[in-house]
């Protein structure tokens, strides 16, 4: 591309209200010629369902009020902890209770993620 990458596939991944869109947006990348005709590149739209807040409302990413993944996985590493702690007595050592933690919080957050229906 114009910037020197070279990518064989871009992902797009928003949620699922998007995909019209995205067709109509890697189609004129085509015929605008900003996707290389060289080599084969796949400009692709990963659906995500819909991404919602603890209100229930879709989140909007222009007006800034998404979370940050950094800060999902501190959350869900400090509830485990918590969790932990609360029916564990025998990981007095911090450093293995912070261990634990992160593995079950980040563990969760993947679980959660991929148990999903994308679609």
């Amino acid at each position: 591309f114009e910037d020197g990458e070279n990518a064989d596939r871009v992902l797009y991944v928003t949620d699922a209200g998007q995909s019209q869109h995205f067709q109509m947006v890697f189609e004129v990348a085509k015929l605008a010629n900003f996707v290389p005709k060289t080599r084969d590149v796949s400009l692709e739209h990963v659906p995500f369902g819909l991404v919602q807040g603890e209100d229930g409302k879709k989140f909007a990413t222009r007006s800034g009020d998404t979370v940050k993944l950094r800060d999902l996985l501190d959350e869900a590493v400090n509830i485990a902890s918590k969790d932990i702690e609360s029916r564990d007595d025998s990981l007095t050592n911090k450093e293995q209770l912070q261990k634990v933690a992160t593995i079950v919080g980040i563990g969760a957050v993947k679980y959660a993620d991929l148990s999903m229906n994308r679609e």
